[in-house]
């Protein structure tokens, strides 16, 4: 799985990254958030490898023109969680930002 927003050649690497990378064809969203954002829960399904993460958000993105905006990927037990997209602005944006607004960091 590239990180948010990273294009083949710009993929970020951290311990479990090629975990989750294959997880990412079995993950599916299982609630979105109440608030009307794009946040959602993801649950993996089938036999996938497990990330061995040192942290449960272990990609994060800033989004560009968006105030106070970012991605965060979740991982519980070491399966794709969730993706949660903040922000400042209000009222909060309802969609996913474009990807060439996306700058992942680790």
């Amino acid at each position: 799985m590239p990180a948010p927003g990273a294009t083949d050649g710009d993929a970020r690497d951290f311990p479990g990254a090629s975990e989750l990378r294959a997880q990412v064809g079995s993950a599916v969203v299982s609630r979105g958030c109440d608030c009307g954002c794009p946040s959602v829960d993801l649950v993996v399904e089938g036999d996938v490898p497990v990330a061995s993460v040192t942290s449960r958000t272990p990609v994060n993105a800033v989004v560009e023109g968006v105030s106070g905006g970012g991605l965060i990927v979740f991982v519980d037990e070491g399966r794709l969680s969730g993706l949660e997209f903040y922000s400042a602005e209000d009222p909060m944006p309802r969609q996913f930002p474009a990807l060439d607004r996306i700058r992942p960091y680790i």
